[in-house]
């Protein structure tokens, strides 16, 4: 159960692509000094998460891989006033003790106003990261429910749901765009389509009588819309 002063926001991803719809509202709704704990077995999809996000945040995608030979890998954003992305993997990590050879001081303190941290494999230094954020930290967790299918768990601080992002992704779910057949994330603002242009091709569709009613209409339908 989420603590109190926390809210669990629970999404089933079909397949990859919701996975990663899913990481572009994270990644949009995201402030320096944020830090995520993402949990997830090996193969749940992590990295491509982490890599949506940072797309969503600006940050070149094609630059964050998993870093668990690196352990700690932070990529700057090309905008000064934008926070930077600290990817941490602490797979190989024995305890935050360790941390102290990489570096880790320069998060600590006011180190992180200006960066997002995200760690996987977080509970190999919950005591690092507790010092970092405490109770501001949101845990994210991946789990496998099929061959191409997953599930994310997000409990986050209450006052989350301030940030119009993660606020829509409460309403919403990824979902799959009628018009164009690509992933739309929950809090792109032509949701259930992937834009406006695909959102008026769908509705030409319909004065153009290219959708049928497969049924007739039965008085339940119309008491069903007063």
């Amino acid at each position: 159960m989420p603590e109190i002063g926390r809210i669990r926001i629970t999404h089933e991803l079909p397949e990859l692509g919701a996975t990663a719809a899913i990481g572009e509202t994270i990644g949009r709704s995201l402030r320096g000094g944020d830090v995520l704990a993402l949990a997830g077995e090996m193969g749940a999809g992590k990295t491509t998460l982490v890599r949506s996000i940072a797309s969503a945040m600006g940050i070149d995608s094609g630059e964050v891989s998993s870093p668990t030979f690196l352990v700690v890998a932070e990529h700057v954003h090309p905008e000064p006033a934008k926070p930077d992305l600290v990817h941490v993997d602490a797979y190989r990590l024995g305890g935050a003790d360790e941390l102290d050879s990489l570096g880790w001081d320069r998060f600590e303190g006011d180190g992180m106003a200006s960066r997002v941290l995200i760690a996987e494999w977080p509970d190999r230094i919950a005591e690092a990261l507790d010092d970092l954020a405490g109770e501001s930290i949101a845990r994210v967790s991946l789990e496998i429910t099929g061959r191409s299918s997953r599930r994310i768990v997000l409990d986050l601080p209450e006052r989350w749901l301030e940030r119009e992002a993660i606020e829509a992704m409460s309403r919403r779910e990824p979902i799959r765009c009628r018009s164009e057949g690509v992933w739309v994330s929950p809090d792109n603002p032509a949701w259930p389509f992937s834009t406006a242009r695909a959102q008026q091709a769908d509705l030409y569709k319909w004065f153009a009588g290219d959708y049928r009613i497969s049924r007739d209409m039965s008085e339940a339908d119309l008491e069903q819309g007063e």
